[in-house]
This record gives C-alpha cells, structure tokens and sequence, in this order.
C-alpha cells in the first residue's frame, strides 16, 4: 500500500522528534491537529489520482499460490540455471527462461493494467502455470502465454 511520502517526499524536519516529545506536536497550538490534516488533503488527492480506476488483485490466496509454486520451482530458478530475458511486445511484460542440469522453468510477468502476451521461442511440449495451473501448448517451437494484469505465470514442463 502506498503511504504519502510516495508521490511526494516530505522533508525531514529535525525540529519534530515524535518519538523522543513529551507532547505530541500536533497538540501543542490550538487549531493545530485540523491544520495538519488539512496540509495532508493534496497528497491524498494524488494518490488517489495516480490509483484511480485500477483494482488490485485479491492478494492472500493470489501470494500464497505463488509463493506455492516459487517453493516447487527454486532447484531450477535458483540453483546454477542460465538466465536469459524473453522481451515482449508490451513495455509492462516480461518472460525470463531459467535452465539448468534439473530441467527448464519459464516465468512471465505483468505490472500493466491490461492482460499482455509473452512468446518464449525454441520452446516445445506442454507447460503448466504453477500458480494458476493453467495450461499452455507450443506452436510451431513458440510458447505464447496470457499474464493478467499485476500477476506472474511460473510454468514448468508438464502434461496438465
């Protein structure tokens, strides 16, 4: 969740030292507490601007699927595997191959608002989404794969 300083960095102030003051600040003149809430109105009006009209996805069951299938995957993604970046048409997608001497694991991801493709070439067989378990066929030695808006696929070779 975006907190205020996000859109808009405050400056420090070293004359506030809440954690060390006797007396809240924001207490101590009268009026004081609905100025400093009032000053807070034009950077709640940005992020709620820079976040309108996009939804995120229900997070828990959606994290805990992935962390899910990251934990079945990491023996290939993180252990000695060649790396190499699949580029997409979509500037908010991106696919990354992992290989090594266990097998091949694809991941592909999306921060965009709209669901985008990503094409893996020199790909064959079937593969299978471990978060979603979706899946996917190779056509033509090409793995084309849909990514929903703000989600990863983590797909690993397997018969569905």
């Amino acid at each position: 969740m975006p907190g205020l300083d996000d859109l808009e960095p405050r400056a420090y102030e070293p004359s506030i030292q809440i954690p060390r003051a006797r007396v809240d600040p924001l207490l101590q003149a009268e009026g004081a507490p609905i100025r400093a809430l009032d000053a807070l109105r034009p950077r709640a009006r940005a992020i709620d601007e820079a976040f309108a009209g996009t939804r995120p996805p229900p997070a828990a069951g959606y994290v805990q699927s992935l962390l899910t299938a990251r934990r079945s995957l990491a023996q290939v993604i993180d252990y000695g595997s060649s790396v190499e970046m699949v580029r997409s048409p979509s500037p908010h997608a991106v696919g990354w191959r992992f290989t090594n001497a266990r097998g091949t694991v694809m991941t592909a991801v999306n921060v965009g608002e709209k669901t985008c493709r990503v094409a893996f070439p020199d790909t064959a067989g079937i593969w299978k989404d471990g978060v979603k378990g979706d899946v996917f066929t190779a056509q033509d030695g090409i793995l084309t794969v849909s990514v929903r808006p703000h989600s990863v696929r983590l797909l690993h070779a397997g018969n569905g």
